[in-house]
């Protein structure tokens, strides 16, 4: 796709102009995650109750293993893509392996900011923000098309959809969460 190559080489093209550029892309694309696990950690370990703790921690693990231990691992066994840095043949500032699509750092982080955006708005904005970060940095840093940035975003919203309305019912009473997704709006816990 000529827009997609287009689009990349836009975003690709601005590494090199600053050594200090450069390493906050590499901040952001490959050491950013790790804070977004601690800070992950750090949500689910202060919900309050102990049961809505739990409660938070299981949808996010039924979610995260749904959308990139199974549908990621299965598109990518029927649909394998070239990462743009072998595509095009340069070196990009982080390492990656594998298909390129779906991203699995935006399947990854696009799971868990909406689980935790259903159960608390104000850190679910967060995690929102840390998902695009890394995911764009993963773009400029050349190891993603955009489109597989997108696709992550897909499977990952599907993925929290299917395993939201499978547990549904399931859910503790005090579960009610801030609100839902904007994406879906209809969706809505029972009090």
């Amino acid at each position: 796709m000529t827009w997609e190559i287009n689009l990349f080489n836009a975003m690709h093209g601005i590494v090199g102009q600053s050594s200090l550029f450069d390493f906050f892309i590499v901040l952001a694309a490959q050491y950013l995650p790790y804070a977004v696990v601690v800070a992950a950690l750090f949500f689910f370990f202060t919900r309050k109750p102990a049961r809505m703790r739990l409660w938070t921690l299981f949808v996010v693990t039924l979610t995260i293993i749904l959308s990139r231990g199974i549908v990621t691992e299965l598109i990518r066994f029927f649909y394998s893509r070239s990462r743009p840095h072998i595509a095009l043949g340069f070196d990009p500032l982080v390492q990656a392996s594998t298909s390129s699509f779906p991203s699995g750092h935006a399947v990854l982080f696009f799971a868990l900011a909406s689980v935790i955006y259903v159960f608390d708005k104000g850190w679910g904005r967060w995690f929102w923000g840390f998902a695009v970060v890394n995911t764009l940095a993963r773009i400029v840093a050349g190891v993603h098309w955009p489109t597989d940035i997108v696709g992550g975003l897909i499977v990952a919203i599907i993925s929290f959809y299917v395993i939201r309305a499978l547990t549904k019912k399931y859910a503790p009473k005090n579960s009610t969460p801030a609100s839902d997704l904007p994406l879906a709006p209809e969706i809505q816990q029972e009090t």
